[in-house]
């Protein structure tokens, strides 16, 4: 059953963010004038085909996106007033732009659904906009027994309110706070000053930490802990015009830390031909959304706006075979006032492709030695 979760998970996710990054490209065509020869959900063998116009639709059997074929794309029929190729370069440009563009859109609207409707959110600072109500509590769900947290009378069911006198609304900022303590003490034990609300009654404790040996990612790592399982119970949420506001900015935010992790990758591969640990590739990528998927909807459904925008921002770097690489050239091609042969393009094209292909094989392997091999 968990399987089937993932790859539904998995299969609804990416289907989702490629479809709506090739609708982008399609309703830009559309409006543009530009003739579009097909528009399809998912990739052959064919199920279901209409033609409509000059337009062809299908459902295809693997659902894994979808893909859309412009006429004059391959700079063939430059005289024809419906072929791409004919196109002022600015028409060009917001034809190979709208997928990305589509790609924080689907992004803004999952988080401004989540603001409005409340989630448990699954990044760090999701709720500290100015406007959100944050319901979130952090509840002890499980006492070890005979661990420090036990020996201290801490129970199940009491709700951690503040450690070392920081407030606390979810698991992570407490983790957070035993190992930054833990860091500074060379990983000996330490002891936290825990405030816990007990059916409406604050009780503090005092309890050392003991070392533990847990696994993370694919490593087994010695780890302070008090010995007790905690859960995130709650949400946070926002009205309507807050929520629009707050998605907005959470949206510049991801885009931030997506954009300072594409140039942590880049600045890694130049200056030490390195591949960094924060990048995931396809294997990853996929074991992390069906993590996700068995967390529920809500937290799928999270990690979908931040992959659309990992897919909006990778695409527009100006690499040959990306979107942003197909800019690139329309707009060299528009300073130089000279075109580019097809012949030409087709070699930086091929450049570009191989070039993400290498990357791809190369963070691939280490997927497989990260999620796979040392699983």
């Amino acid at each position: 059953m968990a399987i089937l979760i993932s790859v539904i998970g998995i299969l609804f996710v990416f289907s989702l963010i490629i479809f709506v990054h090739e609708f982008g490209h399609f309703i830009a065509a559309k409006r543009s004038g530009v003739r579009v020869d097909s528009f399809a959900f998912g990739f052959p063998p064919k199920l279901w085909s209409r033609k409509k116009g000059d337009t062809t639709y299908a459902i295809n059997l693997i659902p894994l996106g979808g893909y859309v074929k412009i006429h004059g794309d391959d700079g063939s029929a430059p005289d024809d007033p419906t072929s791409y190729a004919s196109k002022p370069a600015y028409i060009k440009i917001m034809i190979l732009l709208a997928g990305v563009f589509l790609n924080f859109v689907l992004a803004w609207f999952i988080l401004f659904g989540g603001y409005l409707f409340g989630m448990q959110p699954i990044l760090p600072e999701m709720a500290d906009h100015k406007g959100v109500v944050n319901n979130m509590k952090v509840v002890i769900s499980t006492v070890e027994k005979d661990a420090p947290a036990e020996k201290q009378g801490l129970i199940k069911g009491d709700v951690v309110k503040k450690v070392d006198g920081l407030v606390v609304n979810e698991s992570p900022e407490i983790l957070s706070v035993i190992q930054n303590k833990s860091d500074k003490a060379k990983d000996q034990p330490v002891s936290v000053n825990v405030v816990v609300d007990r059916n409406g009654k604050s009780i503090e404790k005092t309890i050392t930490t003991y070392k533990s040996k847990q696994k993370v990612g694919n490593k087994e790592v010695e780890v302070n802990r008090i010995g007790v399982v905690l859960e995130n119970q709650g949400r946070i949420s926002a009205p309507p015009l807050i929520a629009a506001k707050v998605a907005l900015q959470e949206l510049g935010r991801m885009m931030y830390l997506t954009i300072m992790g594409v140039i942590d990758l880049f600045d890694k591969l130049i200056m030490s031909f390195q591949v960094s640990d924060n990048v995931a590739g396809p294997i990853g990528i996929f074991v992390i959304t069906g993590s996700f998927a068995q967390m529920g909807f809500s937290a799928l459904i999270q990690f979908a706006a931040v992959l659309s925008i990992a897919v909006g921002i990778f695409n527009i770097i100006p690499i040959p075979g990306l979107d942003g690489g197909h800019t690139l050239i329309v707009l060299i091609e528009t300073a130089l006032r000279k075109k580019f042969s097809n012949k030409t393009k087709n070699i930086i094209q091929f450049a570009g492709f191989g070039a993400l292909i290498l990357l791809m094989v190369i963070v691939t392997f280490k997927d497989i030695f990260r999620f796979v091999i040392m699983k």
